[in-house]
């Protein structure tokens, strides 16, 4: 089960980026995974309760979004979009792809945060008014 090292991870990447600000809070982290990435999604978000919990992003909400398989064929000269079963063979023509576009990543898409400090609580109250 490598989904916790890759939750643990997750939770490493996103707290450098917040910078260890004090009043920032994590509300949901939204990354890609791509079929071939070996990542099973189910696993990912039960990992991501059990590691979050004992950091900064506790209470925080994974959203994980399936990334398509993307195959070049040298054969067609063209991109197909792989569905179902895996098989690394042209949609169009049969043949053995030749390069795989999409399908192996897992990127962080975007945090969401709430930034609980005072100059933003004072701008969201004051939103508006003259």
């Amino acid at each position: 089960m490598h989904e916790l090292s890759i939750a643990s991870n997750i939770i490493d990447i996103v707290s450098q980026s917040i910078n260890n600000k004090e009043n920032i809070k994590v509300d949901k982290i939204c990354v890609s995974i791509g079929k071939l990435s070996g990542i099973v999604k189910e696993s990912l978000l039960f990992c991501w309760e059990i590691a979050a919990k004992n950091s900064k992003l506790n209470g925080s909400k994974l959203i994980v979004k399936e990334q398509a398989l993307v195959v070049y064929c040298e054969s067609c000269k063209k991109k197909t979009l792989i569905c179902g079963n895996v098989k690394l063979r042209c949609g169009r023509c049969g043949e053995p792809v030749s390069k795989i576009i999409s399908g192996k990543e897992l990127i962080i898409d975007k945090i969401i945060v709430n930034d609980e400090t005072k100059d933003s609580r004072y701008k969201k109250e004051h939103a508006g008014k003259k």
